[in-house]
């Protein structure tokens, strides 16, 4: 994954709720560190949390980032950083800005309606845990 994809799976991370902006300047500023010349774009990302520049790659994002992406929602949801309806909303936004017909659309839409069944109280929390860490571990093994 090159530096662009890099950072855009970050800032997509963050504006999902993921990871904090201070940790995506962070990265930005040991990337700037390593370099002998920064590009402009990764200065942004180091002053701003963010560059307009990389807006093609988290708004026309390609599996490489949403899997990255969907690996750090499942890490932090599972430490307790972040909660189910944080983790839920992640996943919608994923297969929202994959389309319907991407490999991501079935279970990330399953997701959803596991939570659903929580909710209602068909199902019990730590069984569908579980559920959607299996299925989910699954996904990113494809």
């Amino acid at each position: 994954m090159g530096d662009r994809r890099h950072f855009a799976t970050l800032i997509l991370a963050n504006q999902l709720g993921v990871l904090s902006k201070e940790r995506v300047i962070a990265s930005a500023d040991q990337r700037i560190l390593e370099l002998e010349k920064p590009e402009y774009w990764l200065i942004e990302v180091c002053t701003d949390g963010y560059s307009s520049e990389l807006g093609p790659f988290i708004d026309g994002a390609d599996d490489t980032v949403y899997e990255e992406v969907l690996r750090m929602a499942l890490r932090a949801w599972l430490d307790g950083s972040i909660s189910d309806q944080r983790f839920l909303a992640c996943c919608e936004t994923l297969w929202k800005k994959a389309g319907y017909s991407s490999r991501w659309y079935t279970d990330l839409v399953w997701i959803g309606d596991e939570f659903d069944l929580v909710a209602q109280g068909v199902f019990r929390r730590e069984d569908s845990v579980k559920k959607v860490r299996e299925r989910v571990e699954k996904l990113l093994e494809r």
